[in-house]
């Protein structure tokens, strides 16, 4: 009788259900993920503010160095666009001298210093290295004299006034009268265009032959426009009315040459007639 071999079976391993919201016994603890990454994010944040600080003190150091160091003492200003006042002279208005140290220059208040003088429109200052400071300036320039309440300013061809005429300030220019206290409190910017027509009146005589032969003296300014030119150190009187001004310095020009040519000079000349026919009348001196 046969006999029938017997399989022999395995048994398989037994696996341990995995915990409920867990992956299997290798999880690790809650939280040490967050620790780790904690502890990371502290030791860069550490290493940053360690070479800040030491980037800080290395700058603030070399600060120090640049403000104390005797190399970047001032030993020159180099200055352009002044006319009227020396190197010296800028220098002291900005509040710096030689030997000072360029770094501890306040550019800001040495410009402000300057722009306060009654001459310098704008002022600009840096530094060249190691020890040059640039000063750079523009200034106004006077084109007449304007007789306000008994007093006399200096105003720039735009007819802005920018400071009271004093001594040693320019006293060949021609003088604008006309203008009063009262009109620049009540209508400044009415004022200040009668100013302009008058400055536009002695641009236009100036160019003419005439102007450079009777250099323009005065111009006086009625309220309602009418000019009256004074010329020459003989004091010759144009009388021009309130338009066409070009046009009757050209017919004043006209006449003063055929008198001189005779050898005489007029005192007045009007030009005022405002009627269709241009006359000229001339009363001798």
């Amino acid at each position: 009788m046969a006999i029938k071999k017997r399989k022999k079976i395995k048994a398989r391993p037994t696996v341990a259900a995995p915990r409920e919201g867990g992956s299997g016994p290798e999880d690790e603890a809650p939280g040490s993920n967050w620790a780790l990454l904690l502890w990371s994010g502290t030791k860069l944040l550490f290493g940053v503010a360690l070479v800040l600080g030491a980037s800080t003190a290395i700058a603030l150091g070399a600060y120090h160095l640049a403000l104390t160091t005797p190399k970047f003492g001032i030993r020159d200003f180099e200055v352009a666009g002044s006319r009227r006042q020396s190197a010296e002279q800028l220098a002291r208005s900005a509040g710096v001298q030689l030997g000072e140290n360029l770094f501890g220059v306040d550019i800001d208040e040495s410009e402000g210093r300057l722009v306060a003088e009654p001459w310098i429109r704008t002022a600009k200052l840096s530094r060249q290295l190691p020890h040059t400071l640039k000063i750079k300036v523009s200034e106004y320039e006077a084109r007449a004299i304007v007789a306000v309440g008994g007093k006399l300013y200096l105003v720039t061809p735009e007819g802005q006034s920018f400071k009271q005429l004093e001594a040693g300030d320019p006293a060949d220019l021609p003088i604008i009268t006309g203008v009063t206290a009262d009109g620049l409190s009540l209508d400044r910017q009415r004022e200040v265009a009668r100013v302009r027509s008058c400055l536009a009146l002695i641009q236009d005589y100036s160019e003419l032959p005439l102007g450079r032969q009777y250099p323009a003296q005065e111009v006086h300014v009625e309220q309602d426009g009418t000019m009256t030119l004074s010329i020459g150190r003989q004091g010759i009187v144009l009388a021009l009315g309130a338009d066409s001004q070009r046009k009757k310095l050209l017919m004043a020009q006209r006449v003063v040459r055929k008198l001189k040519a005779k050898g005489r000079l007029p005192g007045v000349v009007f030009l005022d007639n405002e009627g269709p026919v241009q006359r000229v009348v001339v009363r001798m001196r």
